[in-house]
């Protein structure tokens, strides 16, 4: 596998997940977008179009394409994600803007989570990433804790893309999706986290 560019606080909470219990199931079923599956499992929506591009270059493998013509992100939202009440989510990717062909902007994970299992009515609350400003022209690892609350057994997860300059396309892509559960850490283990850029984002309200 090729080499990734990390941030410095990417870099050490990947140390710091390492150590979490291996073979956790990642919940999102098409997160890597193989040219098999395509979108396959994903509602597109705001032009949002499977990619060649792939972040191991691989020739059956590819990424989703997120154009953005204004400054309110939005993307493709995946299907309806099982999860339980009560529980911590890593959730992370990987994200890429081309300078040759975008405007800068920021890029987004977005965690709506809903009560009950079949992801109905308003969105209880969500978490995720923040708005991302990453540089141009190669892979970023973006990733953040984020913790379900009681009733919640259902989520899903928006791609947001965040046009900064006044006008233009700003074009993100997402690749390496996942949900995954994680253990609560403790005390020490939570501080790295946090000085990785890793700390809790529960919770916003919908």
């Amino acid at each position: 596998m090729r080499g990734r560019p990390f941030r410095v606080g990417a870099a050490v909470a990947a140390v710091i997940l390492c150590g979490m219990p291996a073979g956790a199931q990642n919940l999102i079923p098409n997160g890597s977008f193989p040219s098999l599956f395509m979108l396959d499992g994903w509602e597109p929506y705001s032009d949002a179009t499977w990619s060649a591009i792939d972040i191991d270059e691989l020739a059956n493998s590819g990424s989703v394409r997120v154009p953005r013509t204004s400054s309110s992100g939005d993307g493709p939202v995946s299907g309806c994600l099982p999860i339980e009440e009560n529980t911590r989510y890593r959730v992370g990717g990987s994200a890429l803007w081309i300078d040759a062909e975008s405007v800068s902007g920021r890029v987004q994970l977005r965690l709506s989570f809903f009560q009950g299992g079949a992801c109905d009515g308003f969105s209880s609350g969500n978490g995720g990433t923040g708005a991302l400003a990453i540089e141009a022209d190669s892979w970023h690892r973006i990733q953040a804790l984020v913790d379900s609350s009681a009733g919640e057994r259902s989520a899903k997860l928006d791609l947001w893309g965040w046009r900064t300059p006044e006008s233009g396309i700003f074009v993100a892509y997402f690749d390496d999706l996942e949900l995954v559960p994680v253990p609560e850490p403790n005390a020490n283990v939570a501080a790295l986290l946090a000085l990785a850029g890793l700390a809790v984002t529960r919770r916003m309200s919908a």
